[in-house]
């Protein structure tokens, strides 16, 4: 019971502050130029970190690939352990 009223009195707080309410530049007014260029910087920014996350991603499936294409050569005789792997993707 005593939950219940916490949380319904935190409730009843945060919906008639007005201090919680955000200025028109957090807010994002439309045609405010500072709210554009932060539009534009959290885009820059998710293009760089996905960039290269991506580049970390493409480097461990081109690691597990060759991996893959060194053990199968192994198993099929035509490499030996610790010699580098013939990969036919090498040469293009």
């Amino acid at each position: 019971m005593k939950i219940t009223k916490c949380i319904s009195i935190l409730i009843l707080l945060s919906l008639s502050a007005n201090s919680l309410m955000a200025c028109p530049t957090c807010f994002g007014a439309p045609g405010d130029p500072i709210s554009m260029s932060i539009g534009k910087a959290i885009m820059f920014l998710l293009v760089i970190v996905m960039g290269t996350v991506g580049g970390i991603i493409a480097f461990f499936v081109s690691v597990a690939r060759r991996t893959q294409k060194y053990e199968q050569q192994l198993q099929e005789g035509e490499a030996e352990w610790g010699e580098q792997a013939y990969l036919a993707e090498d040469q293009n």
